[in-house]
């Protein structure tokens, strides 16, 4: 059955505000000076007695409540920090109705280090806990120091831009701090972040043997050499001859494609370096084929032609 809540007293309430307000404040990634942090927490040690009531109340007016303990690990680090000595106050209570313990933030209770023989249901008026290495449940009004508890709140240093990232690297915001990452073309911590020359280090993707890579700030860009068309990554042979965009010598040479490139050479009856071609003179040159002594070779521009000399007397009738 729903127990009557008896009147509490607040005394000492504001002086112990008053006393506390320089040290309480809002847990931004570490508690402040006077708190301690455990896991994702901050906790206050009082020093000095008060009621549960009283406690608790302080709690409240700096934004917590007196401690919840989640399990056997945050109660050993409760207790070794715990203030003097003997018993100190927890959030747990069971106030509101006899034998449903729930904590001073209005939680559930999922856990429980009783001492043997705890709780002592048969004691109507034992309503608030304390720690003593185990629990026990004592009259709230008796005086015991106490500790308060509340989430540290996290504060994006990415956003508000409190990082020591480097420029060119990622800040990315973590529950109580951050991390730092160097961007995918750089090296190093992600506070100093170095410049990657993928080119030199041959992790590029550019196009093996057909391509040139050339490093950037943060990249590289890759680009076909002569000779090839594509887009740097994949370059394909480019025909120089179908395209009609070689260099060789016009009508008297030919062009040859090879791969990334083509050569020229002079026709027949040409001389020359197939970019330069100039007639060859095949008569001077001797190097005609017509009859000796029998026929006469004209050169003509890559022809040469034969001319029957009559050696034979003509008679005239």
């Amino acid at each position: 059955m729903k127990k009557r809540r008896r009147n509490e007293s607040r005394l000492f309430v504001l002086a112990w505000i008053t006393l506390l307000l320089p040290i309480f404040g809002t847990c931004q990634d570490a508690c402040p000076n006077g708190w301690k942090q455990y896991n994702l927490k901050c906790y206050f040690f009082s020093t000095q007695t008060e009621n549960w009531q009283t406690a608790q109340a302080v709690c409240q007016s700096t934004g917590a409540n007196l401690a919840t303990v989640d399990d056997v690990s945050e109660n050993n680090y409760l207790y070794a920090y715990k203030v003097g000595t003997g018993s100190l106050w927890i959030g747990l209570n069971d106030r509101d109705l006899e034998g449903h313990y729930y904590w001073a933030d209005r939680s559930a209770s999922q856990y429980g280090q009783w001492n043997p023989g705890e709780p002592s249901a048969a004691q109507d008026e034992d309503d608030c806990v304390q720690m003593s290495g185990g629990w026990d449940d004592f009259p709230c009004d008796r005086k015991a120091v106490s500790v308060c508890e509340k989430a540290i709140t996290d504060q994006d240093e990415c956003d508000l831009d409190t990082h020591n990232c480097a420029m060119s690297a990622i800040c990315t915001n973590t529950y109580g701090s951050f991390t730092c990452s160097c961007q995918s073309g750089f090296s190093g911590d992600g506070v100093s972040c170095e410049d990657q020359d993928e080119c030199s280090l041959a992790i590029d993707n550019c196009a093996e043997n057909t391509a040139s890579c050339t490093n950037t700030v943060g990249y590289y860009t890759c680009a076909c050499n002569n000779g090839y068309l594509g887009d740097g990554i994949a370059c394909e042979d480019q025909d120089e001859r179908s395209l009609a965009i070689d260099n060789c010598a016009q009508n008297t040479a030919l062009c040859t494609n090879t791969a990334g490139s083509y050569t020229c050479a002079c026709n027949n009856g040409y001389l020359g370096d197939g970019v330069n071609c100039e007639d060859q003179d095949e008569c001077s040159l001797a190097i005609d084929n017509w009859a000796l002594n029998t026929a006469s070779c004209i050169e003509i521009r890559m022809v040469h032609i034969h001319v029957l000399a009559i050696t034979d007397t003509w008679e005239m009738g």
